[in-house]
């Protein structure tokens, strides 16, 4: 799910599909339902990652 931003400052209030109201503020996670703007949303992590490479690999030492 989505997070508001660590570094929003203020609150965010937003409706619901049913029509209730949702209050939001700075890291809370936006329940299904809702809609925020995307420039509040925190970054997500990448998924899948990447793997680092081994720095022994392929080694020319004798």
């Amino acid at each position: 799910m989505a997070k508001i931003k660590s570094d929003f400052f203020g609150v965010v209030y937003a409706r619901k599909k049913n029509g209730e109201l949702v209050k939001l503020r700075a890291g809370d996670t936006v329940p299904s339902g809702v809609e925020v703007r995307d420039d509040l949303h925190a970054p997500t992590a990448a998924k899948g990652g990447t793997r680092a490479k081994s720095s022994t690999a392929d080694s020319d030492t004798d």
